[in-house]
């Protein structure tokens, strides 16, 4: 709710400027704290707008829920799709213990094992919030009896496969009013579209991309990975693909992320899985960001690779658009001189 009490409270609940939110929270929006609220309040269904969005509003859900709407916190528990699903599997039943309801939420719910303890920590915190669920004895349990869980169709948001990010929109290439020089060398997109970045967890890094691609009017889009999605390839980067002519993949190592172990390995798995699909889609023309501790496992995949260790903000970004001029993902042309 931290997303929605900022935007409720610090901006008369308008669209919010995402730099300013971030601030009013005491934080940067390169920050993947940041990032993962501003993820799981949109699958929670109570802002839009994700990474690459200059704003972020409340949907009419948030709204109610930043007024502590009991209804609209009720409908905000069970919007993502794998919660409903807990709930609705369980409803009136006691619930297990942990090895055997993280049995159940892995083979009924397909979650990841890795982060089976972790998805049944939240579900039953979050249905205890909200009455779902209650203890007695030693037990929890789950009821829907007593709750009305018909929304109205102005509340509701489209039914989706999986919880989904707001769509992503293409970021506005800044403005670049310093004089140029005529040794510098001019920057070409291809015409086919743009650029897809895609991370899971690895927002500062993300965000050196995306500074390095607005520097040089690179059109691009930002995809953040939900490690916790059940599907194999995440519908948000299934369907950013579409206009675009190639990928940056962030491959960043265990230091690089906040995560918990098995979080962590479970988003190494997730975007393995969308390496996959981009190489499998756009060939040759797939550039990945990696640390030198994911590195050891990458050797094999021969691909164009930048490595984002170390804090040469410099070398990074020539180190990148090497890699895009490698890959054929732009096109560079040095300007003649009039001597």
């Amino acid at each position: 709710m931290g997303i929605t009490r900022s935007i409720h409270e610090k901006n008369a609940g308008l669209p919010f400027d995402r730099v300013r939110l971030a601030k009013s929270m005491g934080t940067t929006p390169a920050s993947s704290a940041f990032m993962m609220k501003l993820n799981s309040s949109a699958k929670y269904g109570l802002t839009a707008g994700g990474y690459s969005d200059a704003r972020i509003s409340l949907t009419e859900l948030g709204e109610k829920a930043a007024k502590a709407d009991p209804a609209a916190l009720i409908e905000a528990a069970m919007h993502p799709e794998t919660f409903r699903a807990f709930y609705d599997l369980l409803d009136g039943k006691r619930i297990p213990g942990s090895e055997e309801a993280s049995a159940i939420i892995i083979d009924d719910i397909g979650i990841p094992e890795s982060l089976a303890s972790e998805f049944l920590e939240i579900v039953v915190r979050n249905g205890e919030l909200i009455g779902i669920v209650t203890e007695a004895g030693n037990s929890h349990y789950v009821s829907l009896a007593d709750l009305n869980l018909q929304t109205s169709p102005a509340s509701q948001t489209p039914p989706t496969e999986e919880p989904k990010a707001p769509p992503q929109t293409e970021r506005p290439a800044r403005e670049n009013k310093a004089p140029a020089e005529p040794s510098r060398p001019a920057v070409h997109r291809n015409e086919k579209g743009r650029l897809l970045v895609a991370h899971s967890g690895a927002g500062a890094i993300a965000d050196r991309i995306v500074r390095t691609l607005d520097g040089f009017s690179i059109p691009h889009s930002v995809v953040e990975i939900d490690p916790i999605d059940s599907s194999p390839l995440s519908a948000e980067w299934a369907n950013g693909m579409d206009g675009c002519s190639g990928a940056i993949i962030v491959m960043a190592g265990p230091s690089q992320v906040v995560s918990t172990p098995g979080v962590a390995s479970s988003r190494t798995s997730k975007m393995l899985l969308q390496l996959g699909a981009a190489v499998d889609r756009f060939r040759d023309q797939v550039v990945m960001v990696v640390g030198q501790e994911s590195d050891h496992f990458l050797q094999t995949i021969r691909i164009q690779r930048v490595y984002a260790d170390g804090d040469d903000a410099g070398k990074f970004e020539v180190d990148l658009l090497r890699g895009l001029m490698n890959s054929e993902m732009m096109l560079v042309s040095v300007p003649s001189r009039n001597l």
